[in-house]
């Protein structure tokens, strides 16, 4: 989980923006864009420990183990992610290194998929 600042929110964020989640070394433009699931705002488990001065439900997202093409997104080899949050023509980025247990289900998924299962 990524939280922005529990005192953000004074501003208008336009609707042409978009959020990637991909391998730290990834080319330019490749990544999957994050899925709006604005009803994980009231999931006590994601609920941060600050009372937040917004109600941005569009900024709770979540991004599939599998790129486009049914590979996982971060494979074996990439030790970081990034996520890339692009709004008009300013780009933010923040990285993190990828625990093993991620890497390991996401091949798993992309082999039961394969596989048919």
């Amino acid at each position: 989980m990524i939280e922005i600042d529990p005192r953000e929110g004074s501003g208008i964020i336009p609707g042409e923006w978009v959020a990637l989640l991909r391998p730290k070394t990834a080319q330019p433009f490749i990544g999957v864009r994050g899925a709006k699931q604005p009803g994980l705002r009231s999931a006590k488990g994601l609920s941060g420990t600050r009372d937040r001065d917004y109600a941005y439900d569009v900024f709770w997202l979540v991004f599939p183990l599998l790129d486009n093409d049914g590979q996982p997104l971060l494979p074996e080899t990439s030790r970081e992610a990034e996520l890339v949050v692009r709004i008009r023509n300013k780009e933010g980025r923040v990285s993190w290194p990828i625990p093993a247990s991620i890497r390991r289900r996401a091949t798993e998924i992309a082999n039961n998929r394969a596989e048919g299962r």
